[in-house]
């Protein structure tokens, strides 16, 4: 019998090879997305019930929502983006690369609204632009860096797939 169709383990070798072919970057940028949207999905989904649901007031129902968004953030980012260094030091330098990253979208912000004509709206993407930018670099770079000797930690075939990279 003449078979057009690779036989399924031949299918999924191929797959693996090309997934393979892939840089470690590449998925872990992509895992940054996925965690961003989920979250924004999560923090945005406390804002509406507190607000919408129990009636609290605006600006709690926002400071709580970024509370939440916050600690979510740091979770997705420790254990499903960058799998990287881990304990009470990566919960400070998050909270700082955060304040970093927030006063470059502040800063970007500012620039864009005194000396262009642009719209609020897309000055204000413009800020998210650089926050989300500089967010992943200070987290892969500073906050969640793996360094040689936890590379060693990795488990067998961590490689590309989970986000960490040889330089």
């Amino acid at each position: 019998m003449l078979r057009c169709v690779p036989q399924e383990s031949e299918m999924m070798k191929t797959v693996g090879k090309l997934i393979d072919l892939v840089p470690g970057h590449v998925w872990q940028a992509g895992r940054y997305v996925l965690a961003g949207l989920l979250n924004t999905f999560i923090g945005y989904a406390v804002f509406w019930m507190l607000n919408q649901w129990l009636g609290m007031h605006i600006a709690l129902a926002n400071a709580l929502c970024y509370a939440v968004a916050l600690t979510v953030s740091y979770y997705l980012n420790r254990f499903f983006v960058f799998r990287g260094a881990s304990g009470g030091r990566t919960v400070i330098l998050f909270l700082a690369s955060v304040a970093i990253a927030f006063g470059l979208n502040q800063a970007v912000l500012l620039a864009l609204y005194y000396t262009t004509s642009l719209h609020e709206g897309l000055v204000q993407l413009f800020g998210m632009a650089t926050y989300t930018i500089a967010l992943y670099l200070l987290n892969k770079f500073w906050v969640f860096r793996v360094t040689p000797s936890e590379q060693g930690d990795q488990p067998a075939g961590a490689g590309a797939r989970s986000g960490s990279s040889t330089k």
